[in-house]
């Protein structure tokens, strides 16, 4: 700051002691919850979870607290399906719930084998800090034969999240093209109230989308479907209206949100923009039910062609959850956002609202255009089952281009970027009308390196062809990054780098009409 203090420390509402017992349990019963299933049970400060290898390994309990995120059929308790025989919880009712893994294109009912078979489980890893299971099915025979699925879950202590790893392996004799979907089917009522408005999804949507100007594709309409709420964000409510909503996402991330409550649950996977996926190129989708109350929620790998002999697809999902009240905004490995982080120049307030998946620290950080950090706000301890809310006067150290909140592990490694306030990007943006914004934009190419990667998003007013190039300190190229066409309208490049050393990098970007560089900061 101008006068090295900040004016009004960052303000919580709750403790910064950290009151809860750390914990990680696990153990298999037949008994839990009254399913009548053998079920493996794993528990932390935050969260229950419990998988049941003999229904598909699916997950059928992942609750934030005493909060239920997903539903489950009571038809179905206890019951052992024999796909060889024919027998399906799909064939009179709507089937199990819980979390499932599907193969894509969708086929239903869903794979017997694969969906609802009996998997063979293992406890791979165990220690203070994370358990890992593992589970195993038989190969399909029926709907996609020659397939098998393993999946590996883990859970962490101090966290709610969970890693599930799923892997495809073709064991059949022929190339298939397939791919995978995560369905999580959820709550959408507070036992009987039928309080549907409570419930929403959110996600963000690509402006220029394949599927037109509405950013989405519908089947049928729903008025569920609210539309863009935000700018870039997609709105669910849910509505006993049949339908289905399917978008092309820039971004790996979609939420469900307990709207009373205020507990929200994310998804977050990877997206791949040069690969081809299934429905028309839907990478998550959201599908509204109204014979039973609920909704799904789906997030797809690419379709990619799978030889014989055992190639493998492996698609990884996060599932998180917080203490936060939609709409939500962003979100990521740290934590999600329903109000940016916002610094107004004339009362001097940063502001924003903002949850934690883990048991974690967080950090604003004030930096100049070139990525070098001017000076550090002080750190506090975040929980997930609490909101973190800024609310601080400061004023800004001379040359501050953006601001960070930085999130860290309880053990002080580096996880995300939880938010940017960006003010030369706000004052870019604020001094174009939208359609001046698409058209000017190919000036402007925001740069952010997280997790070993780094992302760049950039517009182009026409077609041209890139070269993007890694320039270290001493003035020399470390690597050739990307050489290609690129069409016009937004573009979303990803690369890995994780393997470089700590230090400040130029990233030159040369095409027909302009040259652009920015400088990227790789830290621990």
């Amino acid at each position: 700051m101008k006068s090295g203090k900040l004016l009004l420390l960052l303000t919580f509402n709750y403790c910064f002691v950290f009151s809860q017992t750390d914990s990680l349990e696990y153990y298999k019963t037949t008994g839990y919850l009254n399913w009548n299933w053998e079920a493996m049970v794993i528990r932390n400060n935050y969260i229950s979870t419990a998988i049941v290898p003999s229904m598909g390994g699916n997950i059928l309990q992942y609750d934030f607290g005493i909060d239920t995120f997903l539903i489950l059929n009571p038809l179905t308790y206890g019951l052992i399906y024999d796909p060889i025989k024919g027998e399906s919880p799909f064939s009179q009712d709507w089937g199990f719930g819980g979390i499932e893994t599907w193969c894509s294109p969708e086929q239903w009912p869903p794979s017997p084998v694969l969906t609802f078979g009996k998997y063979h489980d293992t406890l791979l890893f165990r220690t203070a800090d994370s358990i890992i299971l593992r589970l195993s099915s038989e190969t399909e025979i029926n709907t996609f034969p020659g397939i098998k699925f393993e999946k590996q879950i883990t859970v962490y202590k101090n966290s709610t999240l969970i890693k599930y790893q799923n892997s495809m392996v073709n064991d059949g004799a022929n190339l298939v093209n397939i791919g995978m979907m995560n369905v999580a089917e959820v709550q959408t009522q507070h036992a009987f109230l039928e309080d549907f408005q409570n419930f929403r999804v959110y996600f963000p949507i690509r402006k220029n989308s394949i599927f037109g100007s509405k950013c989405v594709r519908i089947s049928p309409f729903s008025k569920a479907f609210l539309g863009e709420i935000e700018p870039g964000i997609y709105g669910v409510e849910y509505t006993p209206e049949r339908g289905k909503v399917f978008s092309d996402s820039p971004e790996g991330w979609i939420a469900f949100v307990d709207e009373r409550d205020e507990q929200t649950y994310v998804c977050l996977y990877d997206i791949d923009d040069k690969a081809e996926y299934p429905d028309l190129g839907a990478n998550t989708e959201v599908y509204v039910e109204n014979n039973v109350n609920f909704m799904a929620i789906e997030a797809m790998s690419p379709l990619v062609n799978l030889s014989p002999n055992l190639d493998t697809l492996v698609f990884t999902e996060y599932f998180a959850s917080t203490s936060l009240k939609g709409p939500i905004l962003r979100a990521n490995l740290t934590g999600a956002v329903s109000e940016r982080l916002h610094y107004d120049s004339l009362s001097h307030l940063l502001t924003g609202k903002f949850g934690v998946f883990s048991k974690s620290s967080i950090q604003l950080v004030y930096c100049d255009s070139t990525g070098n950090i001017l000076e550090k706000g002080t750190i506090y301890q975040a929980v997930p089952d609490t909101q973190i809310l800024i609310n601080e006067t400061v004023e800004l150290p001379d040359n501050t281009a953006f601001i960070e909140l930085r999130g860290f592990d309880f053990s002080g490694k580096f996880i995300d970027i939880i938010d940017v306030e960006d003010f030369e990007e706000d004052e870019f943006v604020s001094s174009l009308t939208s359609q001046e914004f698409i058209q000017k934009a190919a000036n402007k190419i925001l740069f952010l390196y997280a997790r070993g990667e780094l992302n760049i998003s950039l517009y182009l007013e026409k077609d041209d062809f890139l070269k993007i190039e890694l320039i270290n300190s001493a003035g020399n190229i470390e690597r050739n990054l990307f050489s290609d066409n690129i069409l016009s309208g937004k573009s979303f490049l990803v690369f890995s780098l994780s393997d470089l050393l700590c230090g400040i990098y130029i990233v030159r970007i040369s095409g027909k009409d302009y040259h652009q560089t920015s400088k990227i900061v790789v830290f621990e």
